[in-house]
């Protein structure tokens, strides 16, 4: 996920919950009894834990690539979630493709967007996001995709934040909220905006302000600046994984339906 927030640690969880006990008091979306069809014109979103599982074996499947990369984290917990975030990645593609999980061919884009690589079926567009513990998978056939998740905690710098990367109009509706909610709006607006740019495939750096997102949480509207209005007709829909987290996506096109499902790690 690519990010320009501070890290604030883990720490901001309200009544000192720590977030490994938010996720696992339970995710919102069903355990599915086997893996679920993907039909034209609609998405599957999972969500899932990167914690737990046995390494080891979840390590087997991965590329050299993905290994060495896994080796670069100084902290185990964070390797942890690395190895768990694309061994479940291959485990769900394996799963749409009917293949071998080991066998499947990522690669990614100069921003850093994971596509399929070498003969894989090219159609199958995937998008991948993760905050703290929780991940987030999105799969499409033949729809681009962006999708981000953000753990919702208090911020000392939010408006400075605010004031760099929102318009003027997004930092009015935040700061128009009672302040304990304005975490909330921020991270709505942030996940909305991030899901967005991962869609089209743009840096996040340079873009959050030539196109403007609404900050409700059950009504999500896009109005593109002239900057990016050849980028097309996109949507966006929010997504409520978990307590705790924002979450977003965003579709090219028409809305597509969208089914939700919670991944217990074995597929």
């Amino acid at each position: 996920m690519i990010s320009i927030l501070p890290d604030l640690g883990e720490g901001e969880v309200q009544r000192g919950d720590s977030v490994r006990e938010v996720v696992h008091r339970g995710f919102f979306w069903p355990v599915p009894q086997a893996m679920p069809v993907l039909q034209q014109g609609t998405i599957h979103v999972w969500a899932a834990s990167l914690e737990g599982g046995d390494i080891g074996l979840r390590s087997s499947i991965l590329s050299s690539f993905e290994l060495n990369r896994a080796l670069r984290f100084h902290f185990q917990r964070d390797r942890t979630r690395y190895i768990n975030g694309r061994y479940l990645l291959r485990q769900l593609l394996a799963g749409y493709l009917k293949l071998d999980p080991a066998s499947i061919s990522l690669a990614c884009d100069s921003f850093g967007k994971p596509r399929l690589g070498g003969r894989h079926h090219q159609n199958l567009q995937f998008n991948v996001t993760h905050s703290n513990e929780v991940a987030l998978f999105a799969f499409s056939w033949g729809n681009e995709l962006g999708i981000d998740i953000e753990h919702v905690r208090a911020l000392p710098d939010l408006e400075l934040i605010a004031a760099n990367f929102f318009t003027s109009s997004e930092r009015q509706a935040i700061f128009a909220m009672p302040r304990p909610l304005q975490p909330h709006g921020f991270f709505r607006c942030w996940t909305r905006k991030e899901a967005f740019l991962k869609a089209v495939g743009l840096g996040i750096a340079n873009h959050l302000q030539d196109f403007e997102v609404s900050i409700e949480e059950k009504e999500c509207r896009l109005k593109l600046h002239p900057a990016l209005k050849s980028c097309g007709q996109w949507h966006l829909a929010n997504l409520n994984p978990a307590p705790g987290f924002a979450a977003a996506i965003s579709m090219k096109g028409n809305p597509y339906a969208i089914e939700q499902y919670l991944c217990s790690g074995e597929i």
